[in-house]
């Protein structure tokens, strides 16, 4: 009884966040069930942004969207990424070692389920987490080759995200800034037109990543891992530039 009436407290409270905004996507309200005790940490959110019509939408978007979010969890997931993560590093431009790493993959591809406990994002994520990544997110739109040229949906598809797959969630805006601040300032005051841009970021990123050129995966790494590693699969490198360019809308701007 206690949690119904929380359920419809919170509800309630998302509602009156919403009026004169639009209805409630009907998504919502499975999302706020299937996060449970961590409802009230999604309707924070919303109502965090109430005063505004875009990054209301925005949250909503996201939140909306959560129904199928998860991340593996759990002490074995966890030493299965530090043992990937260091032997990529080490050995995984040796051809001999890539086979042996591939086989290993398919190993753990055939009991991945079985394996590993995953949670649902939704019952994990934080209003201060969310709130900060939808501002990070805004921050793009000041970009030269993102202002005018992107609209909101492509915004909300491309750069809205906060993880690319399964990876474990992590506040990645500042580890990206912190790493590409000057290479971003450096293209935000040349003018640069975006093939320009798009060459300069490519070059960067394989100066900091090599891919192995296997296609084979077990698990997403979140970004963190990805630039601990300097080295993986095409996936790995895939995931590595996705970050980026959602911290720069340049996948936005380029659609």
């Amino acid at each position: 009884m206690k949690n119904s009436l929380l359920y419809i407290l919170l509800c309630l409270l998302v509602a009156i966040s919403c009026k004169r905004k639009g209805e409630l996507p009907p998504k919502i309200n499975d999302v706020l069930l299937l996060a449970g005790d961590n409802s009230e940490e999604l309707v924070r959110t919303i109502h965090y942004f109430s005063g505004d019509s875009f990054k209301l939408k925005a949250a909503l978007f996201l939140i909306e969207n959560l129904e199928d979010k998860y991340s593996y969890t759990g002490d074995s997931y966890n030493r299965l990424q530090d043992r990937i993560a260091s032997f990529r590093s080490d050995t995984i431009t040796d051809v001999e070692s890539s086979e042996k790493y591939n086989k290993f993959i398919e190993r753990f591809l055939a009991a991945e389920d079985k394996d590993f406990p995953r949670i649902a994002d939704a019952r994990i994520l934080k209003s201060s987490y969310l709130i900060e990544h939808i501002e990070e997110s805004f921050k793009t739109q000041d970009l030269p080759w993102v202002r005018g040229r992107v609209s909101f949906d492509q915004f909300c598809r491309n750069v809205l995200p906060y993880k690319v797959g399964n990876e474990p969630v992590e506040d990645w805006h500042k580890a990206v800034s912190r790493a590409y601040g000057r290479l971003l300032d450096s293209l935000s005051s040349s003018n640069a037109i975006i093939m320009d841009v798009a060459k300069i970021l490519n070059d960067e990123i394989a100066r900091r990543f090599e891919p192995s050129g296997s296609s084979k995966n077990a698990v997403n790494f979140d970004y963190t891992d990805l630039t601990r590693m300097r080295a993986g699969s095409c996936y790995d490198g895939v995931s590595l530039t996705l970050y980026v360019c959602d911290h720069l809308a340049f996948l936005s701007a380029w659609t």
